[in-house]
């Protein structure tokens, strides 16, 4: 997943003054922490709780986005900005993904509800996008009987070559279980072996 990276323009972002934190509206946010950051959906949808309008229905992908902060610089006070590894949204898999020898598209049966997958894809934005602090951890697939309940991401997207990393395989029928189900038996409904799980 290691990634060579050109800011462009490359003397103006080294020149800046490098940061391990920065403040915004009273929160301290860290290098290597995690953010939210707003998007044009979330935006509009802020926008129409404003004015009182209907909210439309929404899916997950059209939360907040979710990064990781790299690096922090800024050449005042008013001019601080973030290079940031975006998290993605299962949702969001471009086509083409290559998931093992199948070529998917989007969320997966196993992928849960607070499921992201860390990514390579890499952007500087302006720090005053951030919307607040995102509480996301690494889960290990060997630790199945914790159910997820926050953020979390086992899973890894190279933009480069459009490859998600294995997840652990469960059953006979070697599909990878979703976590927010206690396993007790395959959830796959193709599988008759030994079908049996909780929600």
């Amino acid at each position: 997943m290691d990634l060579y990276y050109q800011v462009d323009p490359a003397k103006q972002w080294t020149d800046m003054t490098r940061y391990n934190s920065f403040v915004l509206n009273g929160v301290k946010y860290y290098s290597e922490g995690f953010v939210y950051v707003a998007n044009d959906s979330s935006i509009e949808r802020q926008k129409a709780v404003n004015n009182n309008e209907p909210m439309q229905p929404r899916k997950k992908s059209d939360d907040d986005w979710v990064a990781r902060i790299l690096e922090i610089r800024a050449s005042d006070e008013h001019h601080v900005y973030a290079r940031v590894y975006w998290m993605y949204w299962p949702d969001e898999l471009p086509a083409g993904t290559h998931d093992g020898k199948k070529i998917i598209q989007g969320r997966q049966p196993y992928h849960g509800a607070n499921e992201l997958i860390a990514s390579n894809h890499m952007d500087i934005i302006n720090v005053v996008s951030v919307t607040s602090q995102a509480h996301v951890r690494q889960w290990y697939e060997e630790n199945d009987e914790e159910i997820q309940h926050a953020l979390y991401w086992r899973q890894a997207f190279d933009v480069r070559t459009y490859e998600l990393s294995s997840v652990e395989l469960v059953c006979s029928c070697k599909t990878p279980g979703n976590p927010d189900k206690l396993l007790l038996g395959c959830t796959t409904e193709t599988c008759k072996k030994c079908r049996t799980s909780l929600p």
